[in-house]
């Protein structure tokens, strides 16, 4: 809306000047996509000894289909600007689940606040299986990696056609 004012012109008269209209307040917004938080949270479980994300995860994420991370599940609430971070692990064995719990929540709360500014609301560690002492040696071998790498793909490939 223009409105006019008065002014005097060197004559002693009055002149009508338009003014510079008002310009509505500039709005800020930004999305985050649930695969940004599945993938602060990757990042921030591998850090954590004694642990390991449901298997598929590292897979799907690798034959890119990082949106479908499977083990972290993401719930967002606009209204109220907060995430609720479901996650999936498997323990190794000997490790004292309610002290990994705790850790895994804090780490994954606080870097999650830290990088997107949202209030995390909750984090809920489901432990899936136990790891057993072997296992971990077997899971490291980058033979068995790229054998599960493949049998996976594949399967995805049966599944397409």
């Amino acid at each position: 809306m223009t409105t006019n004012k008065p002014v005097q012109s060197n004559e002693g008269r009055s002149l009508e000047t338009p003014l510079k209209p008002e310009l509505p307040e500039t709005v800020f917004s930004s999305d985050i996509e649930d695969r940004v938080y599945q993938g602060i949270v990757l990042n921030t479980l591998a850090s954590i000894e004694g642990i390991h994300v449901s298997d598929g995860s590292f897979f799907h994420s690798l034959i890119g289909r990082p949106d479908k991370v499977k083990g972290i599940q993401v719930e967002q609430d606009p209204a109220q600007q907060a995430v609720r971070i479901q996650l999936e692990v498997n323990v190794k064995y000997g490790t004292s689940i309610p002290e990994k719990a705790e850790e895994i929540q804090n780490k994954v709360s606080r870097e999650v606040a830290k990088m997107t500014g949202v209030h995390v609301s909750e984090v809920h560690v489901i432990f899936r299986e136990l790891i057993s002492p072997e296992a971990p040696k077997e899971k490291n071998n980058p033979n068995s990696v790229l054998r599960e790498l493949e049998r996976t793909m594949q399967k995805d490939l049966d599944n397409e056609f």
